[in-house]
């Protein structure tokens, strides 16, 4: 289930944006807006939405791009990045 959460520290939004945590196996579609890192943890920004992950992301390269992002409970691929 997609948990929305509270603004996380060290984060600057828009202030209409809700902040979702993915549950495994859940995946979100859309354009990727921005990328915000902050100790530890990634902000992944869409037009809607922001998708937080509480581990780095390497995924800059698809700012601008439909992109779906898929939490999973395989070990070592925590999430996985495809371009649709």
């Amino acid at each position: 289930m997609i948990a929305s959460q509270s603004r996380p520290h060290g984060f600057s939004l828009e202030p209409h944006k809700e902040i979702l945590r993915l549950g495994e196996w859940e995946e979100y579609v859309g354009i990727l807006r921005d990328v915000k890192k902050s100790e530890g943890m990634t902000l992944l920004e869409f037009d809607d939405c922001c998708i937080e992950f509480r581990k780095e992301l390497d995924v800059e390269k698809h700012i601008g791009k439909k992109i779906g992002v898929l939490r999973t409970d395989i070990e070592g691929r925590e999430v996985a990045v495809r371009e649709v």
